[in-house]
């Protein structure tokens, strides 16, 4: 967009260059729009930096114009050539920067028609929060145009413009508070996009019933791991015994607070030593970031009393988990036969315990 900025600069050495920049002379008025045109003032005339910062190559290409493109190209090459001319014929004292006073302006005429029409077109195209930011663009360039005119009136026709003298500014103030409102905006909107980003990633990892990690969060984590070749890790697999019989018996809602109950369980005991996830309908996995046999005891000892005090703590619970456990060694440091092996002995545990129920 462009941004047009009155930047008053006393010495002509001190003048840049820059991309999409061009430079015409300004002459300081006072309030009455009184003016020397003394050879002696015009030694320290100060110059106007006129910059193209807002007729960006991305505001005229999303206009997809070929006209338009080669009226940037032309106005850009036209700026470059009269500022270097007007300096280095001033420092030749070829010619005096004075001068150059009436093409510059006709210049900053063609800028300002060619920013506001892009401008004006760019409306039609753009996303609300940019069309608040397009119309301080209109204000400032509307203002600049004001100010340029009564000045142009003052100075070639005699005519005093009070009601122009000093729009500019005036401009800059409301577009100041014009971006201030846009980036207000852009802000809220990125931030609700973030918070919805965040909540859609959550919930390609997480379990909708039990909010621990899902199948999809546990597989990639097992692939990092197999990646990264990390050998202290133990793998527990963990199987609800009877649930379909909960289900048949008392329905689904018994079964999801068999199912939330057994996730809680699981998670108070083993997460805070490393991941836990529901993997399936009855079947849950916990990746623990160690391989030392008597933590991994101490940790199966908890988890017993969890079940016994869940148990006690909801009536005719009777949840009964079933487990198996493998950890990464010398001998086998694949991670997918790991934890085939522990599904293994879940199963085989399932299976003996099923067979200590049919016997009591």
């Amino acid at each position: 967009m462009l941004v047009s900025t009155f930047l008053l600069l006393p010495q002509i050495d001190r003048l840049l260059i820059k991309d999409y920049v061009s430079m015409s002379e300004y002459i300081s008025l006072d309030d009455s729009w009184e003016i020397s045109i003394d050879d002696d003032i015009f030694q320290d005339v100060s110059l106007d930096v006129f910059r193209f910062d807002a007729v960006k190559k991305g505001d005229v290409k999303r206009l997809k114009q070929r006209f338009l493109r080669n009226c940037y190209r032309t106005l850009f090459i036209v700026q470059a050539s009269a500022t270097a001319s007007m300096i280095v014929l001033h420092g030749l004292d070829a010619a005096h920067l004075a001068a150059t006073l009436q093409y510059m302006q006709a210049l900053i005429v063609c800028d300002l028609v060619y920013f506001l029409l892009i401008e004006i077109l760019n409306l039609k195209c753009s996303q609300p929060i940019d069309r608040l930011f397009l119309v301080g663009m209109l204000m400032i360039g509307g203002c600049v145009t004001c100010e340029l005119a009564g000045y142009c009136l003052h100075r070639y026709f005699g005519a005093s413009s009070p009601a122009f003298c000093g729009a500019a500014p005036v401009g800059v103030v409301i577009f100041i508070v014009i971006l201030i409102c846009s980036f207000y905006f852009n802000l809220t909107r990125k931030l609700m996009q973030e918070t919805e980003r965040n909540f859609l990633l959550k919930s390609a990892y997480t379990d909708e019933l039990t909010q621990i990690h899902n199948r999809r969060y546990c597989m990639e984590y097992m692939n990092k791991i197999k990646e990264s070749g990390n050998s202290d890790y133990t793998i527990i697999c963990f199987d609800l015994n009877d649930l379909k019989i909960t289900n048949d018996t008392y329905g689904h809602a018994r079964g999801d607070i068999l199912i939330k109950s057994a996730a809680e369980v699981i998670k108070d005991t083993f997460e805070p030593h490393g991941v836990v996830a529901r993997i399936g309908g009855d079947e849950f996995i916990s990746i623990l970031n160690t391989t030392l046999p008597e933590e991994i005891s101490g940790l199966l000892e908890k988890f017993h009393a969890d079940i016994r005090q869940k148990n006690r703590e909801i009536s005719n619970l009777n949840m009964s988990i079933a487990y198996g456990c493998a950890s990464c060694s010398p001998q086998e440091h694949n991670i997918d036969i790991i934890y085939q092996t522990a599904d293994n002995r879940m199963y085989e545990k399932k299976r003996q315990m099923k067979q200590q129920d049919c016997k009591s």
